[in-house]
């Protein structure tokens, strides 16, 4: 008999009563791809006594099964869910599905994506922007979850389910629509009070990440307090005949986090440095383009492209080019950046390029030399007077 929606609804409460005890393993997506590699991993289970699988059959959007609400992941040749369905039971193993449809981080490709056509049930900062993960405080997206599960139980038995993500970002970042913004005057007898203006400095971050940690030629734009030390967080080089801008952390990754800060530096620096008649070029570093850089863009209006690596020496020198996930930059990749600088081109680094700070090249590329671990809140001060960076009273 087919698992029905009060069944769901009974493993969203509680643990299942089919087992007293949980002896489970969590198998990541890319270890169920064919009926070998299940074979492999269930006589694992067997061998050590596991009585639960937890494959990942779900996430990003995307499913390794059959759905007409998700999109299948590849070719979609491979049913995992359905196959663990039939043959773990027999070797005595209960199956709990794996679901991790809280990110969502394709939001340039509408077609892997649920809040590229469904932006509404994405949660929005104060500011009023659409970020990459679902809003679970709203009533539409807790439904679209349980039709989720209810169309994979309908297909299948199987003994429960394990829900991941299903929470707001662990940077901070909640949700300020009008329903969520409903619910906690509701539950809390009061109206919720708006983050301050996180347009100007000083600001706050919350973030894990390497950054640069000595300036060289670079000008210091602004820059972290832990309360002990302070290092640059945004750095602004003139190189031969063109300019480098490093926002020193993972901004690409975090853009929908910072609020307006990032927002209003990045901005006043595209219209600086670049021409308005040409898009933005966007550094496919690795085959993929940030998510959340892409969604920032779009938002704010941008016209941009993605480009590819090997395509940076034939690009116009007046179009800017940001290079999203820079952490590691090969030899070959920075010499073909730095060079194009140096000609007259503008580059915007939104992360960390501690993984190549040894490069000399990259050195004098961003004006900087080391490495520091950051984490956890820091405030992000102005350094000077700068165009870009709008200065607010301190934090209190």
């Amino acid at each position: 008999m087919r698992r029905t929606l009060s069944l769901v609804l009974l493993l969203l409460s509680g643990p299942s009563l089919a087992q007293s005890e949980h002896r489970g393993l969590w198998m990541e997506p890319l270890l169920w791809e064919s009926p070998d590699s299940c074979e492999y991993y269930l006589d694992l289970c067997e061998v050590a006594n596991l009585n639960v699988i937890y494959p990942c059959v779900a996430w990003n959007g995307e499913a390794c099964y059959p759905s007409s609400i998700l999109v299948p992941v590849g070719s979609g040749a491979f049913d995992v869910l359905g196959y663990l369905a039939e043959h773990a039971p027999p070797v005595g193993l209960d199956v709990h599905p794996w679901f991790s449809i809280g990110p969502m981080p394709f939001p340039d490709l509408a077609s892997r994506n649920w809040l590229a056509s469904h932006p509404e049930l994405g949660i929005r900062d104060a500011s009023g922007y659409h970020a990459h993960w679902m809003d679970y405080g709203c009533a539409d997206t807790r439904a679209w979850l349980l039709s989720v599960i209810q169309e994979a139980s309908g297909l299948y038995d199987f003994d429960g389910v394990h829900l991941d993500y299903i929470r707001y970002p662990c940077s901070g970042m909640g949700c300020w629509c009008d329903e969520c913004l409903a619910a906690y005057d509701s539950a809390y007898g009061q109206s919720a009070v708006p983050p301050p203006d996180r347009a100007a400095f000083p600001t706050y971050a919350r973030f894990w990440a390497f950054s640069v940690q000595t300036p060289t030629t670079a000008q210091v734009l602004a820059e972290f307090n832990d309360g002990a030390q302070t290092w640059p967080a945004i750095m602004l080089n003139s190189r031969g005949s063109g300019m480098c801008l490093l926002f020193n952390w993972g901004a690409a990754r975090t853009a929908g986090y910072f609020g307006g800060a990032v927002h209003s530096v990045l901005s006043s620096a595209l219209d600086s440095l670049g021409s308005p008649t040409d898009p933005v070029a966007v550094l496919d570093h690795d085959g993929w383009c940030t998510p959340a850089l892409g969604a920032r863009l779009d938002w704010m209006g941008a016209d941009w492209f993605a480009l590819d690596p090997g395509d940076v020496p034939a690009l116009s020198t007046s179009t800017v080019l940001i290079c999203p996930s820079a952490g590691s930059p090969s030899s070959a990749l920075v010499a073909d950046v730095d060079n194009w600088v140096s000609s007259g081109g503008s580059v915007i680094f939104l992360g960390s390029v501690t993984g190549s700070i040894g490069n000399p090249q990259l050195q004098q590329l961003v004006g900087g030399y080391g490495s520091i671990e950051a984490f956890e809140v820091l405030v992000i001060e102005p350094c000077g007077t700068h165009p870009w960076i709008d200065v607010q009273p301190p934090l209190t």
